[in-house]
């Protein structure tokens, strides 16, 4: 069962790439202020995240968002917070770190109405050991093998905060890959298939 926990964020990236040639990744931890950050509780934090996904429906700011990955952690000094992975489809975005600044400011101004924090991780790519913020070509092998080291760690079972009733990694919906009008796939096929780099 935890094997398959692991592995389902990593056939959802799979689906990403087999239905894009590129993506441009953001990372971005969504927090709570430091003197609040104590007494947030998981239903406040979940009502926080699902405002936030909600909301990224029918917002032009969100419009080249392919898929996220999402995880909810407990903090000795941070309290609850949610590390986010935001795929955008790549042939329609750039300038990621500017992008991941937008999305944090929508937690903090929209969403937590100024309660909330956030840390772009975008802004500083290089100083991550498995570089993968930025721009991934579907071919990259590199920036995604390091993409999996990432998701791996993110889902390791004890890295789960333990409550029950309450979901702790989720991720968005899977892409469908656009088809034409005779029902078969656009685009050549991808070397690599899901559940793989």
């Amino acid at each position: 069962m935890e094997d398959e926990k692991q592995r389902e964020p990593q056939c959802y990236i799979g689906d990403i790439f087999k239905t894009k040639s590129k993506a441009l990744l953001l990372r971005i931890d969504f927090e709570y202020d430091k003197e609040i950050a104590k007494s947030v509780t998981i239903k406040q934090a979940k009502m926080d995240r699902d405002r936030y996904l909600n909301n990224m429906r029918n917002n032009e700011l969100f419009k080249t968002v392919v898929g996220y990955i999402w995880k909810l952690e407990d903090g000795e000094e941070r309290g609850l917070h949610y590390h986010f992975i935001f795929f955008l489809d790549g042939s329609l975005s750039l300038k990621d770190s500017f992008l991941a600044e937008e999305f944090g400011k929508y937690w903090v101004e929209t969403v937590t109405k100024g309660r909330g924090i956030y840390f772009n991780c975008n802004r500083h790519p290089m100083k991550y050991k498995n570089f993968c913020i930025g721009m991934i070509e579907h071919t990259d092998e590199i920036k995604r093998k390091n993409l999996m080291t990432v998701i791996e760690y993110l889902t390791k079972p004890d890295q789960y905060l333990r409550i029950r009733g309450s979901r702790m990694i989720g991720r968005g919906e899977t892409p469908k890959r656009t088809t034409s009008k005779t029902g078969n796939p656009l685009g050549r096929p991808r070397k690599y298939e899901s559940c793989h780099i």
